[in-house]
């Protein structure tokens, strides 16, 4: 019982130290209303999340700021090089440029869609060369600092093994002691560190980096950082910035299925009856149950009659107004991809592929898909190509689907 003891006031010792540890380093507060504009927009957006979940804003506010800048043009779904301001760049944001430049550069047009600027090569996904150089920049000006040093880290985390051990140590013999010190290593030590990467083992901001943070608040996402989606997009015009587009579903028009299943229930019902009769009669009349239960059954049928030509009637006057209304849909085709799926037929099943083509018009955020021939997806090419179509009545295949001559380089 002693020996449990003393474990449990080592390991209390230990709370302790890693609770004072915990308040000593806690990071000053911010009291900033504005963020220094000063600053580049990476290490402003940092300091404003409180270098905490930071990297992928702050790509995109990097990206906002260049582009504002004139260092990239963007015009529909495509994204080119520009001269820049002229100002020097930061280390993060020479990092984007050179992301942005490789993905451009691999164009023969000197431009590429939007949707590819995070598919390029580099630290596209995780970003690792943003995020090294954004931290330097910032340790550099003091405004981030680690919050417990390496040594302490790692002295903590010693000090976290030390009561299973010593409990080992004073109370267990033979092979029996030497296995349960392996394992408070591994697994004591290792509870102890992770609780300490969750805790202090992370970048704080210093008393300079609170005095330069802003407010806490959200960044726009951007293309750069999106992953792809057929359902969605990004575009980009001069007076509004980029956009995300999403599909506009087609106008079908669909109704419920109750009138058919009065006829069914009628039917049902009007078997049942008869059935019922003829087994509990030895001598039945038609006109009994059966006449009535017939009527009810062909009742039925009339009142779904009646709901189909007032369905029919609706439809008519619903594609009468859309044929009034319809107009031709022109503008960029911002996304092209194929849906394959299998269509029953008399000897199976055979596979179909649909051919999708994205077309936006603005200066919204809706966007038309249009399902055409193989022979023009081919000619269209995303971001570059601007189409003309006319939608169809209740379907994704337009009546017409032109091509259009002018395209954006």
């Amino acid at each position: 019982m002693s020996d449990l003891f003393i474990a449990a006031v080592i390991e209390a010792g230990w709370i302790v130290a890693y609770a004072a540890t915990l308040m000593l380093t806690w990071p000053p507060r911010p009291r900033r209303s504005t963020a220094d504009v000063s600053l580049p927009p990476a290490i402003q957006v940092m300091l404003a999340m409180r270098v905490k979940g930071w990297v992928v804003p702050a790509v995109d506010a990097t990206y906002a700021s260049m582009l504002r800048r004139g260092w990239f043009d963007n015009h529909g779904d495509q994204v080119g090089l520009g001269p820049g301001d002229g100002r020097p760049l930061s280390q993060g944001e020479e990092q984007v440029l050179r992301h942005v430049s490789a993905v451009v550069g691999r164009s023969a047009a000197r431009s590429a869609p939007l949707h590819v600027l995070r598919e390029g090569p580099g630290a596209a996904e995780s970003w690792d060369g943003f995020s090294n150089a954004v931290i330097g920049d910032a340790r550099s000006r003091g405004f981030i600092r680690d919050r417990i040093a390496r040594p302490v880290y790692f002295l903590l985390v010693a000090g976290g093994t030390l009561a299973p051990v010593t409990y080992a140590v004073l109370a267990l013999e033979g092979d029996t002691r030497l296995a349960v010190i392996i394992c408070s290593v591994l697994f004591s030590g290792g509870a102890h560190a992770w609780l300490l990467q969750a805790t202090l083992r992370k970048l704080v901001l210093t008393r300079a980096g609170a005095a330069a943070a802003g407010p806490a608040g959200q960044v726009p996402d951007s293309p750069l950082t999106a992953p792809r989606d057929n359902s969605t997009g990004w575009v980009h015009d001069d007076r509004g910035g980029w956009r995300q587009w999403r599909i506009q579903e087609p106008p079908i028009i669909r109704f419920s299925a109750w009138p058919a299943w009065i006829v069914y229930g009628a039917a049902i019902l009007w078997t049942a009856g008869l059935l019922s009769l003829v087994s509990t009669s030895d001598r039945w009349d038609l006109g009994d149950l059966a006449m009535p239960l017939l009527s009810v059954y062909f009742g039925a049928l009339a009142l779904r009659l009646l709901v189909g030509l007032y369905r029919a009637a609706l439809m008519r006057r619903r594609r009468r107004d859309f044929e009034r209304t319809r107009t031709h849909v022109e503008g960029v085709a911002v996304r092209k991809f194929t849906h394959t799926y299998s269509v029953p037929d008399a000897d199976g099943s055979h596979q179909q592929t649909d051919h999708h083509v994205v077309v936006y018009s603005g200066p919204g955020d809706v966007a038309r898909d249009f399902i055409v021939g193989e022979r023009v997806y081919d000619t269209v090419e995303e971001g570059q190509t601007r189409v003309r179509a006319l939608p169809g009545w209740q379907t994704r295949v337009p009546d017409q689907f032109a091509v259009l001559p002018d395209t954006w380089h």
